[in-house]
């Protein structure tokens, strides 16, 4: 792996362990139900154990048995169904990543990501949807935030790419001294200069006419980014 990270891994299928090892990764022929073949993998003094069988009833016995082998090791196992995923915590595992919620939630995160939301309440939304084990999930007084509300909160959103025309008064100052973020409450995310994407421009930037900025506000705030522009230069 290019992190370096050195890892064991058992599979049952001889096509794919010999498929595994060509391609030069440390993939073992064994049966993880056996607890000497956990054994001879290194449970005992391993620091993590990820368990993906699809057999919920050998998932859970495997966990019991790396528990057994190693207390301190952190187990991470993979859900199908809300209600197994209990049982794998019963048995000793750390964290069930459960593919199906996980699913809905890559699906938001590309949603709000493609809607613009900035990177912070995306993490945070994300991180709310997983704490608890779920739990979010399973409440039977979630109720999802109505679509009309939605609407309403990505209708004050607005993203545009703007032109700095000749004679505008931001030409020739850096972001610092133009102040657009001081004056309006919007963000330049980006700066496009002769075809060629400057993306985060530091302070210091300097402005020049014809370069395009990746603006992002609300509604009035954009606006007002388009006024600053505009303006005679004084």
């Amino acid at each position: 792996m290019t992190n370096k990270v050195a890892f064991v891994a058992l599979e049952i299928d001889p096509v794919l362990v010999r498929q595994a090892r060509r391609a030069g990764h440390p993939v073992r022929y064994g049966d993880c139900g056996s607890e000497e073949m956990l054994k001879r993998a290194g449970v005992p003094g391993a620091r993590t154990l990820v368990v993906t069988l699809p057999d919920h009833v050998l998932e859970r016995a495997v966990i019991r048995a790396a528990r057994r082998l190693n207390p301190e090791i952190h187990i991470l196992a993979r859900g199908r169904r809300g209600v197994e995923d209990d049982d794998l915590y019963r048995d000793g595992a750390d964290e069930v990543v459960h593919e199906a919620f996980e699913v809905g939630i890559e699906f938001l995160a590309r949603l709000l990501r493609r809607l613009n939301f900035p990177k912070q309440a995306v993490e945070r939304q994300l991180g709310r949807l997983r704490g608890g084990r779920y739990e979010v999930f399973r409440r039977e007084d979630f109720t999802p935030l109505p679509l009309g509300d939605v609407r309403r909160s990505l209708d004050t959103l607005r993203v545009e790419f703007l032109e700095i025309p000749p004679g505008s008064p931001l030409a020739g100052r850096s972001l610092r001294d133009a102040g657009v973020r001081e004056a309006t409450g919007a963000l330049i995310l980006a700066v496009v200069r002769d075809g060629r994407v400057i993306p985060s421009p530091e302070a210091w930037f300097i402005l020049q006419e014809k370069d395009t900025i990746l603006v992002s506000g609300a509604n009035e705030q954009v606006a007002e980014v388009e006024s600053l522009l505009a303006a005679p230069a004084r």
